[in-house]
């Protein structure tokens, strides 16, 4: 059953004295709609880790921002009421 966005709104807290991984560098992996989505975990910390990765991979998944609902469906977060 689905119970609308509030179920997937998860806190992210990062800190870093890193200048190169400043609020800047995670600001950058926002989609659109200004939502920091859980699966751009993966490339924050791949980044983090030093490993390059490509841009045009990083926009795409950025943009397809999508969540495995209650009922197993696979929707896209802007499409939950």
């Amino acid at each position: 059953m689905e119970k609308g966005k509030e179920q997937y709104l998860i806190p992210f807290m990062y800190k870093s004295t890193n200048k190169h991984f400043n609020c800047a560098f995670i600001e950058s992996f926002r989609n659109k709609d200004g939502y920091l989505s859980g699966l751009m975990n993966k490339y924050i910390l791949s980044e983090l880790l030093g490993y390059d990765i490509d841009k045009n991979i990083l926009r795409s998944e950025r943009e397809y921002d999508r969540v495995l609902t209650a009922n197993e469906n696979i929707l896209p977060f802007s499409l939950i009421e």
